[in-house]
């Protein structure tokens, strides 16, 4: 049952996102929406790539500066390029899951440790979740009023039932735990002795730790700055720290494993957030289509190396094969 439902997971968020998007954009104005389109200034074109690249580049840095703990025997363009590739399997296989095994597939053959390497980058997606999260509770001591207005959209009510959820949800969970202590401890002390290791070798190198994390936090910097710029082009009359807010908020609900890419998610969080702050909606969907051009972006620069790589492997095999004359 349990192998059913890991088979069939990417069918039903595929389903999801299709269901989404089809009722978001049967409700969009398209007059509106080409008039947006057509303010845009021509080098968005060029904007939208270069996002891309330096989201992939910071990483690339990141995850050398890791683990050069273990080898220095890791090249800059072949982990580039190889990130690339990883972020088309991403696509492929929805989640992380895919992008992940690549990754501890590439690095684990440079340091001769699969076991290192899988450690490796469940460290960097763990502080990486911490960073982006924090960024978001400081985001929300910068916000303005205008922000502040969402509330206003919600009745008391709701906001008791809020509450109430949220204790439930809490209790809920602690009776799940106390049910399941053992099982929980038992991972937890298996987790922690896998990054034990690593975390003491990171103690040893305090200079790497604190680039690695001025790399982290100069990655979402881009990431979000960069889509921040994006809103602005698509006449999104919000300040930089409420944009940031927003996009941080509408990319955490994009990391739920619901549907297929953040597919759906990523309109709809767009569509309703900005909606309530009174934004046009044909430009919270221009907005959402830009931010997810920077995906597809990186996804087709992945593809066309994978494919570029598959049809190399096949001709070297055609060669070895063919008869010596």
């Amino acid at each position: 049952m349990k192998e059913t439902i890991k088979k069939y997971k990417w069918v039903f968020q595929l389903v999801v996102s299709i269901c989404l998007a089809i009722y978001i954009y049967k409700r969009i104005d398209y007059s509106s929406f080409s008039a947006s389109f057509k303010v845009l200034p021509w080098y968005i074109v060029v904007i939208v790539p270069i996002i891309g690249l330096l989201q992939v580049y910071i990483t690339t840095l990141t995850q050398i500066k890791l683990f050069s703990i273990y080898t220095n025997d890791i090249s800059k363009m072949p982990t580039f390029k190889n990130n690339f590739v990883a972020a088309f399997y991403g696509m492929a296989v929805p989640g992380l899951i895919g992008s992940d095994l690549f990754l501890v597939n590439y690095f684990g053959k440079k340091i001769n440790s699969y076991f290192n390497a899988l450690t490796g980058i469940f460290f960097l997606r763990v502080i990486g979740l911490i960073v982006f999260v924090t960024l978001i509770f400081i985001s929300f001591f910068f916000l303005n009023s205008t922000t502040y207005a969402i509330i206003s959209k919600f009745d008391f009510n709701l906001k008791q039932s809020v509450i109430l959820g949220g204790l439930i949800a809490i209790s809920v969970s602690v009776v799940v735990f106390f049910i399941f202590r053992k099982f929980f401890l038992r991972y937890y002390g298996i987790l922690k002795q896998k990054l034990l290791p690593l975390i003491d070798l990171i103690r040893l190198e305090k200079g790497k730790t604190f680039l690695i994390l001025a790399l982290i936090f100069v990655y979402y910097l881009v990431a979000i700055g960069g889509r921040a710029l994006l809103a602005k082009m698509a006449g999104i009359q919000l300040s930089i720290v409420e944009l940031s807010a927003l996009i941080m908020i509408v990319n955490l609900l994009i990391m739920l494993p619901i549907s297929y890419s953040g597919i759906g998610i990523r309109e709809g969080g767009y569509i309703s957030l900005l909606v309530l702050l009174n934004i046009d909606k044909s430009k919270a969907v221009l907005f959402s289509i830009m931010d997810f051009s920077i995906t597809i972006f990186v996804y087709s620069v992945g593809s066309a190396i994978a494919l570029f790589w598959l049809l190399l492997k096949r001709r070297k095999t055609i060669v070895g094969k063919s008869p010596v004359i």
